[in-house]
């Protein structure tokens, strides 16, 4: 119950009081949460906003739905009345979940942490790997170079580095509406890689 709790919470904090009172403040204390054994490091966790105007012959707008921490699983894209055959012929030689009427895509993948992205299925690298590789867009090349493997490749990052493991990079949102794209990617990044050294990836 709430007292017994509140109750037991006393008690520890007469015992923290009690211990310090006697042997000082320690210099040295681990919280055995997470993966105990014992953890020794944890990765560095950034989330980077890429900014400015492009030119679509594809696409009006596009609009995601999910925090900046978890892999996209839906994306809406209003298409150019003009395009919607070329997307809808396209749209046959690939595999992904997704709907299409009149001039409304929605292209579905998995919520997961961002952390743990082989859990999930980005449906934004979808939409990149649309536009870039079946719909000549010019503007989403580089982002599905950047953003069409999960641990980094395209950010010219290792796929495991010891004794932390792997990268992990994440699309996570994007919006267009009148030219203006604003994508923000969400990494987790293993020791040495830097935060500065992600930046001027991105930047470049």
């Amino acid at each position: 119950t709430r007292k017994e709790s509140s109750a037991a919470s006393d008690v520890y904090k007469r015992q923290i009081v009690y211990y310090v009172e006697q042997n000082g403040l320690p210099n040295f204390m681990f919280t055995p949460d997470s993966s105990f054994q014992i953890t020794l490091g944890e990765k560095g966790d950034a989330a980077f906003s890429l900014e400015g105007q492009i030119q679509s012959t594809i696409v009006d707008t596009i609009k995601t739905f999910n925090s900046e921490n978890a892999i996209n699983d839906r994306v809406d894209v209003i298409l150019k009345e003009e395009a919607i055959d070329k997307v809808t012929e396209a749209l046959e030689e690939l595999t992904f979940k997704h709907a299409l009427v009149g001039n409304s895509l929605t292209i579905y993948g998995k919520s997961a942490h961002s952390s743990k992205p082989e859990l999930g299925e980005n449906a934004l690298a979808h939409l990149f790997k649309l536009l870039a590789e079946k719909l000549d867009e010019e503007w989403a090349v580089p982002f599905n170079a950047a953003f069409n493997d999960y641990n980094g490749a395209g950010l010219d990052l290792k796929s495991h580095y010891e004794p932390m493991g792997s990268p992990t990079v994440n699309p996570s949102q994007c919006h267009l509406t009148d030219g203006e794209l604003r994508l923000v990617v969400d990494i987790r990044f293993p020791n040495p890689v830097t935060k500065d050294q992600l930046q001027t990836t991105l930047e470049s």
